[in-house]
Formats: structure tokens, sequence, C-alpha cells
């Protein structure tokens, strides 16, 4: 596995990230694509708290990057073998469905 760190900001993780040596470019791709979900529904979420008083609701921000991630997976040059339903469904498992 990979060891996350605390980092002093988002782009400095975001730089430390892309220095990582993955087992293939797949397995990389997704990875990437993780960090982005994540990143850029927590923008919206904190957008919807702060601006529409929205209440926080963890397990749907976990599913909305779930589902961020496989449709991006499908965008891919490559065919991945599974459809998006299949990658939620089954999100931890992604690295060893995708290597």
């Amino acid at each position: 596995g990979q060891d996350l760190t605390i980092q002093p900001s988002f782009k400095v993780f975001y730089e430390t990230w892309l220095t990582v040596q993955w087992r293939n470019k797949r397995v990389k791709k997704i990875w990437i694509s993780i960090v982005f979900a994540g990143a850029w529904r927590l923008w919206m979420t904190r957008n919807e708290v702060i601006f529409k008083q929205k209440e926080l609701n963890f397990e749907e921000v976990c599913h909305s990057i779930k589902w961020q991630v496989s449709v991006w997976t499908k965008t891919w040059k490559e065919e991945v073998p599974y459809r998006a339903e299949d990658i939620v469904r089954n999100f931890s498992a992604i690295p060893a469905m995708l290597s």
C-alpha cells in the first residue's frame, strides 16, 4: 500500500502524490481520479454547507465520490471491463480490479 502523510497544503499533497511509483498506468490513473474526485466533492460540499446551509452527510459525500470516479473511468481511452455500478459496489477492490 501507499503511505498517506498529512501535508501542509493540498498543493503539496498533490505534488507528493504525483511522485509515487505505481504498479502500472491504470492503477496510477485510478488513484489520481480518486484524489481529484475527493477534492472536487469536498469543495462542492463545503460550498453547499456554507452557502445553502445544507447539512453535511458523510455517507452521501463518499457515495458521490465513488460515482464520480466510476463515471470518469468509463471515459478513459483504454476500456475498463466493468460497469460503473460494479465499480461503485466494489470500490475498495478498485486497485485489484484495474491492475
